[in-house]
This record gives structure tokens, sequence and C-alpha cells, in this order.
């Protein structure tokens, strides 16, 4: 009888020792939880479409505001003196008004780019050719030929730089140089995107 109650004592004892071990390691874990940093939410991008074209007016800042430089001539995107129907082109980089383009949104947005003169970039005429030239007009609302995406991963890598095509909202053609000039002052035009070489006259660093 002695040894069946000693026996009865002892598992009593263990289940005792039991759960002060588990209760003790629920406070550490409800400390621990209660210390961890909270997870960032998951980041969206938005994505171009039909349905999802910023217009030209608004008071958002500019996303990005700088000079656009091409990779095979390391001229800078800009445009001959003067508004409406001028014709952009490659120019020796100096930082004039005609020469500093902004965007209000990421890249991969549809939306005008626009220059310091207020300017926005299009293609001649509203035309869909290829070939066409890319002119700096007064901005229109509405116009699709003034609408552009960039950075939608169709871009190169050249060391730490990464370069992306211009391409028009309108046609999906992208801006290059004309018959592939490595001259100051070339015009600049509508052509459909060349593959090869991956790093070409049509790809350009935002900078």
């Amino acid at each position: 009888m002695k040894i069946h109650t000693r026996m009865i004592l002892a598992r009593l004892h263990r289940k005792a020792l039991l759960a002060a071990a588990v209760s003790a390691l629920g406070a550490s874990a409800f400390l621990a939880a209660s210390v961890m940093p909270a997870q960032a939410a998951p980041m969206r991008t938005a994505t171009a479409s039909h349905h999802n074209v910023p217009g030209i007016g608004g008071s958002v800042q500019p996303f990005f505001t700088g000079v656009i430089r091409n990779y095979v001539t390391g001229f800078c995107l800009g445009t001959h003196d003067g508004h409406n129907n001028t014709d952009a082109v490659v120019w020796r980089c100096n930082g004039a008004r005609n020469q500093t383009w902004s965007e209000k949104y990421p890249g991969q947005i549809a939306q005008p780019i626009k220059n310091g003169n207020g300017d926005c970039l299009g293609v001649a005429g509203g035309s869909t050719r290829q070939g066409a030239h890319v002119v700096a007009w007064t901005c229109q609302p509405g116009a699709v030929n003034q609408l552009w995406t960039t950075g939608t991963g169709t871009d190169c890598w050249i060391g730490n730089l990464q370069y992306y095509v211009i391409r028009n909202y309108e046609t999906g053609m992208v801006i290059g140089v004309s018959g592939a000039s490595t001259k100051q002052g070339t015009d600049l035009v509508m052509w459909p995107s060349q593959k090869s070489p991956t790093c070409n006259n049509q790809y350009w660093d935002w900078s």
C-alpha cells in the first residue's frame, strides 16, 4: 500500500513539473513573438493597360527628372530650339532645359515624358508609321502618341548601368537614332525593337 501511494505521488510530481515547463515555454514564446518586427506588406506594382493610362495633367511630383543618355552615342536626348513640332535629336549632354526630362510615375506606366520647356515627347503628326520622327510638342491631354513606357523588362545592363527602351504606347515601337548614326544632331525616329545586339542605339540610361 505504501509503495502504491509513493508511485501515485511520483506521477503527480512529474505531471506538475511538466505543466510548469509547458507554462514557461509558452511564456517565452509569447515574449519572443511580441518583440519580432511586423512583416512588410507585399509590394504591388502598377502595369500599363488600356484602362490604366494616367492623364497629362495633375499635380503629382515627378518620379524622375534628369537626362536621358543614348547607349551607343553617349549623347543625350534633346530637341532643337523652340516649341511645337521640334525634332528630337541626340546631342552632347549640356544640362539644358531641352535635355532635362521628367516622368510622374514609375516607368512601367504609360505616361508623358516632359522636358524642361514644358513640351512632351510625341510622334510627328501622330503617325503610326515605322521611321516617323520623334518630336517635342505641347502636351495634349488624351494624345496617345505622347504616352511612353520604360523599364518594362526590355533592358540591358552594362556594368552597374541599366539601359531601357522608350516604347510608344500607341504603336509599340521604340525610340532609336536615325540610320544608327553616331553623329551629334541626328534625328530620333520610331522603329520596331531590335533584339540584336542586346544593347544598341535604341537603349537609353536615365541619369
